[in-house]
């Protein structure tokens, strides 16, 4: 089973994050889906619907900052560049992720955050 990414489709930072992880060496073996989606919406039967990024891999569910490190793992990104983040206090790492996505859409507005275009692998 891939790694599925569950993300907010009507934010243009979230958008934007997952048009990064996509441009990762393994990005394919992640699939990406908005939470509106009606293949995210049969993942999600049975578990209440998180406000955060959710990650679903063969450890189970995941959520914010936890979902964001594993995404990015298994998509390809260096271990160099993880290991600061892995090394903080996972307490730390969920409030400034927590800071983050209260501000996320204060954070990518206007013409700069036009939604990128996703390409199909996105999509699984």
């Amino acid at each position: 089973m891939k790694p599925v990414v569950l993300y907010d489709g009507d934010c243009a930072f979230c958008r934007r994050a997952i048009a990064c992880l996509l441009r990762l060496p393994r990005s394919s073996r992640v699939v990406c889906l908005p939470r509106d989606a009606p293949e995210a919406a049969n993942l999600l039967q049975g578990r209440a619907r998180a406000d955060s990024l959710l990650l679903r891999d063969g450890d189970g569910w995941h959520e914010g900052s936890e979902a964001v490190l594993r995404a990015a793992r298994h998509a390809g990104l260096h271990p160099a560049l993880l290991l600061p983040l892995l090394l903080a206090p996972r307490s730390l790492r969920e409030s400034v992720y927590r800071v983050i996505a209260r501000n996320r859409h204060r954070l990518c507005r206007g013409g700069a955050c036009e939604p990128p275009k996703l390409d199909r692998k996105s999509h699984g």
